[in-house]
């Protein structure tokens, strides 16, 4: 069964207030709520200002660009899940791709504020950076059919580690994700789909980031397969305290994961708030259209 997800930190200071409310009135419980969230170290891990990125296609034997990310900005907190949503052709892949440096941007910039770092350019920093990683949405063609498992988690490893200390390590991480020591041994063929995703999840860990993007990384897997690898993604958030950029077009998905959504359309951000803000209470038309279109949401107002 998916667990459910956790509250953000604003609402669990809301429910602990509740109770100061009845004894000691309004102001007690803005001064209570405001030294709670004092406590807790929030920094702005991510950061996107007015990203843009164009492709020039050729239709009709006509030239024209297509905008497939326009003017878009938002930022993430250290340990949180941000979840973008929405269509298939609205550009979340693209901003995923512009973020981990796989493709150019014609414009804006993106800046990391890692813990015990500083803030950096995506285009400087992935020049030396380690601290993201992706996980892909095709777990058959993530990894190299010719590599051993083993030899695929230990490749993002720290060079300044021994053999036997990248084995270990790799026999601790295969354990993390549910998968036996002994599969270190194995080639990605022996494995199934969902198996495979794992060892991509791994791999990832294995460079021991503070930023995980995930692209649909459960939307080739089964219903059954998809909930263990949610609940191991939110595991890993708990335990590791990792940020992660979620994409996905399934709203169910989307909405168990994140703490956050932004709603993208036409490669526009067209509405973000709290996760369960956006669904019980969406304000743009097109999050209306999205959650009602969803099977079983079709009769809801």
């Amino acid at each position: 069964m998916i667990k459910l997800p956790r509250l953000p930190i604003q609402d669990t200071v809301k429910e602990r207030s509740k109770s100061i409310l009845l004894t000691k009135g309004l102001a007690a419980v803005e001064a209570s709520a405001k030294k709670e969230l004092q406590e807790v170290e929030i920094v702005t891990i991510l950061e996107v200002n007015h990203l843009v990125k164009t492709y020039k296609v050729r239709t009709g034997g006509k030239k024209r660009i297509i905008r497939a990310v326009d003017d878009v900005s938002f930022s993430m907190k250290s340990g949180e899940i941000f979840g973008l949503v929405g269509e298939s052709g609205s550009g979340k892949s693209t901003i995923l791709q512009s973020i981990s440096g796989l493709i150019a941007f014609d414009s804006g910039n993106i800046h990391f504020n890692f813990p015990q770092g500083h803030s950096q350019e995506v285009n400087k920093y992935l020049q030396t950076g380690s601290e993201i990683q992706m996980i892909f949405q095709d777990p058959y063609s993530s990894l190299n059919p010719r590599m051993r498992v083993g030899q695929a988690i230990m490749e993002p490893m720290n060079g300044k580690l021994s053999v036997q200390d990248k084995i270990y390590r790799t026999h601790q991480l295969l354990e993390k994700v549910g998968l036996d020591s002994s599969s270190s041994d194995l080639y990605p063929h022996q494995f199934s789909g969902g198996q495979r995703q794992r060892i991509c999840i791994a791999r990832a860990l294995a460079a021991e980031p503070k930023l995980l993007l995930c692209d649909e990384c459960v939307s080739a897997l089964d219903v059954t397969t998809q909930a263990k690898i949610l609940n191991l993604l939110k595991d890993l958030n708990e335990e590791l305290g990792l940020s992660m950029l979620f994409i996905s077009h399934d709203l169910s998905v989307v909405r168990f994961m994140s703490d956050t959504v932004a709603v993208l359309k036409n490669g526009k951000i067209v509405e973000k708030n709290d996760s369960e803000l956006i669904f019980m209470q969406p304000f743009h038309p097109y999050t209306r259209l999205l959650i009602h279109s969803v099977p079983g949401n079709a009769d809801q107002k």
